[in-house]
């Protein structure tokens, strides 16, 4: 595909010359006329796709912004940031090899699990009588080391990490109805989803990102509202259920879904 005379001719044959085009500029010499995103790719992909098939592509693009959230798609979690909570929070202000540590492991997965880990141990019980303020920092820490396990392709670390936090946000029985730790143990569910979907693991995809749904759903029910911010979450959760799905019918379900929380979202007044 890389130049005409290499090119094999049955193969030609059977890929329509729109395919064809879009792999070989995956293989341009000049990095300047390859495509600038994966992102570029899959548009162009299902692009082919919906030309040839007539039809929509049924699979939703995954999620991957949580308005108010780390994505777990995109490694943003600001280490040191996080580091400097942990310390305020235990009182330890003054603790400056923590966040030497912290600055030195930016970049490094490993260093920045055993940061994470140093930090929950700080964290195993609240300091104060703030008990909603330690439980989700402590929420953070734990869905912030699954992204750094999942870095280093431990999904086994990152699986333990989340449910670490879920069973914490959910074994609280005084702030369980609380909107932060609802936002929070939704956003871990969520985490789960993509973590498996990312690792391949479609078959644990479905049910943390159906937890995320009902957990959202829910929320959405009992204020009897809708929120800019809690639709574009859900629109998130039910974005991921949609990608887990093994049939056909369900996907069509979920993408229905999708689009009708998106058709609510746009009919919403800019900051409602």
């Amino acid at each position: 595909l890389t130049d005409g005379s290499n090119e094999n001719p049955e193969l030609a044959k059977r890929l329509k010359p729109e395919l064809i085009a879009v792999l070989r500029r995956c293989f341009e010499p000049d990095p300047n006329e390859r495509w600038s995103s994966l992102k570029e790719v899959a548009d162009a992909l299902i692009g082919i796709y919906e030309h040839e098939s007539g039809g929509r592509y049924p699979r939703a693009t995954p999620a991957v912004v949580v308005r108010g959230e780390q994505s777990p798609r995109d490694d943003t979690w600001d280490v040191e940031q996080l580091v400097k909570d942990i310390l305020a929070a235990v009182g330890r202000e003054a603790d400056v090899s923590a966040l030497d540590a912290a600055a030195s492991s930016k970049g490094i997965a490993v260093g920045k699990i055993r940061l994470m880990g140093i930090a929950l141990k700080w964290l195993e019980q609240p300091e104060d009588d703030d008990v909603l303020a330690w439980l989700l920092l402590r929420t953070r820490c734990l869905r912030a080391k699954a992204s750094f396990y999942f870095d280093v392709n431990d999904i086994h670390g990152c699986d333990q990490c989340l449910n670490e936090a879920i069973s914490g946000l959910s074994g609280n029985t005084n702030l369980c109805s609380h909107v932060e730790v609802l936002r929070a143990l939704a956003s871990t569910h969520l985490d789960h989803s993509l973590y498996f979907h990312d690792a391949h693991v479609a078959e644990r995809a479905l049910e943390p990102a159906r937890k995320a749904t009902h957990i959202i759903r829910e929320h959405i029910r009992q204020i009897n509202s809708c929120d800019v911010w809690w639709m574009d979450f859900l629109a998130c959760a039910v974005n991921a259920e949609a990608n887990a799905v093994s049939n056909t019918e369900d996907a069509h379900a979920a993408l229905s879904l999708y689009d009708e929380v998106i058709r609510i979202r746009e009919a919403l007044p800019a900051g409602a």
